[in-house]
C-alpha cells in the first residue's frame, strides 16, 4: 500500500499538558508548538559487542519505529523485565532486543525508549548497519541493555511483559501491548500539492523524538479541541509535524468521537512505514483520521500535516473544522 492509499489502521490524539522527561518540552496551550525536541543527555548508549552481520538499514529503521509503537502504547513509566520486537513481514530480517541486563531486575519503558533511540541515532549517523549490542546508560550507570540480531540469529529475550502493582501480574507469562481502538475507521494520507522530497533518516529521526513525546501522555488522553499541535525536532529541524483536532459529530447511541494519544501513535508509525514500501516515497503528506462502525464511512477527528516548514507555506490552518 503506497503512501497515497488509505491506512486501515489507525489511533488518533488527545490533550497533550503534562509531558516528562526526557524530552525537553513546554506545555501545550489549545494552540501550540514543541520546538527542538531533544533527548535528555544524561541517557546514553555504548556499543559493547559487534559481529560483522549485516543488517538491512530500512528494516532496522523501521523495526526499530515498530518496537517504539509498541512500547510508547505502555507508557513511559512502565517497568518490563525485557522486550522484542514485533514481527513485520513487509521488511523481514531484523530483531531487536531489550531488556534491564540484570537478574531479577525491569527496566522502565522511557528508558527502552530513549536506549532504542539513542541506538538508531549512532546507526545513521556512521551509516553502517552490523550486529550489535548496547548498554544502556543513565549518567553513565548501566540501566539496561539493547541487541540488535538479524533474524536467522537466535534471540535470548522474551516478548513484552508490563509489570503492575496488582499481584495477579504475576500469574501472568506474557502480555501483548493492547491494540489500537477498534472504532478507528482508518487514516488517510495523501501527497501534499508539490510535495518537496524529505530526507529518509531525519523522518525517522522525527518519529522516534515523536514515539518518546507521545509515551509520556497517557494513551487515552482526548485533544483538547479546538487545537493544533505542532513539534520540530533536533535532528531533523527542517522538519514539521503538525495534529489538529476536529469535533467529529456524534454517531447514533454512541459518544462523540475524540482524538486520542494512542491513534496518534500510530500516524506516527504508520507515516514512515508507508513511505518505505513499495510505492512509497519520502515526500511531504497530509493525514486525516476518522473513526466509524464497520460499513460507516467515518467521521474525522484528527488531521494534519508532515512537511518542510516555510514562510511561504503558513504551518497551521486559518481555521479549524467544528462538525
Amino acid at each position: 500500500m503506497g503512501v497515497g492509499d488509505t491506512i486501515r489502521v489507525l489511533t488518533l490524539l488527545a490533550s497533550l499538558t503534562v509531558l516528562t522527561p526526557p524530552i525537553r518540552a513546554a506545555t501545550l496551550p489549545n494552540v501550540g508548538s514543541v520546538t527542538d525536541l531533544k533527548a535528555d543527555p544524561r541517557l546514553t548508549v555504548a556499543a559493547t559487542h559487534q559481529t560483522q552481520v549485516p543488517l538491512d538499514d530500512v528494516s532496522c529503521k523501521i523495526i526499530a519505529l515498530e518496537f517504539m509503537a509498541k512500547l510508547a502504547l505502555l507508557g513511559d513509566s512502565t517497568t518490563i523485565t525485557d522486550a522484542v520486537s514485533p514481527l513485520t513481514p513487509q521488511f523481514p530480517g531484523v530483531a531487536i532486543s531489550g531488556g534491564s541486563g540484570f537478574p531479577e531486575s525491569k527496566i522502565s519503558v522511557q528508558n527502552l525508549l530513549g536506549g532504542i533511540q539513542e541506538a538508531m541515532e549512532e546507526f545513521i549517523a556512521n551509516g553502517t548497519y552490523l550486529e550489535t549490542d548496547f548498554d544502556i546508560l543513565w549518567t553513565g550507570q548501566k540501566v539496561g541493555v539493547l541487541v540488535f540480531r538479524h533474524t536467522n540469529t537466535p534471540q535470548t529475550l522474551r516478548p513484552v511483559v508490563p509489570v503492575s502493582t496488582d499481584q495477579r501480574s504475576a500469574h501472568l507469562s506474557t502480555i501483548e501491548p493492547p491494540n489500537v481502538t477498534a472504532g478507528l475507521t482508518g487514516v488517510f494520507i495523501q501527497f501534499l500539492p508539490n510535495a518537496r522530497p524529505l530526507i529518509e533518516n531525519h523522518v525517522f529521526l522525527a518519529m522516534y523524538y515523536a514515539m518518546r513525546l507521545f509515551a509520556a501522555v497517557d494513551r487515552d488522553h482526548k485533544m483538547r479541541y479546538p487545537g493544533t499541535f505542532a513539534a520540530s525536532f533536533y535532528e531533523a529541524p527542517e522538519l514539521w509535524f503538525t495534529i489538529s483536532a476536529v469535533k467529529g459529530r456524534g454517531l447514533p447511541g454512541r459518544e462523540t468521537p475524540f482524538l486520542l494519544v494512542e491513534n496518534v501513535i500510530e500516524v506516527c508509525r504508520r507515516i514512515p512505514f508507508d513511505m518505505a514500501v513499495p510505492g512509497g516515497a519520502f515526500k511531504e503528506i497530509q493525514w486525516v483520521a476518522v473513526v466509524g462502525d464497520a460499513g460507516d464511512t467515518g467521521v474525522e477527528v484528527g488531521n494534519g500535516v508532515f512537511r518542510i516548514a516555510d514562510a511561504a507555506r503558513p504551518l497551521f490552518p486559518a481555521t479549524v473544522e467544528t462538525s
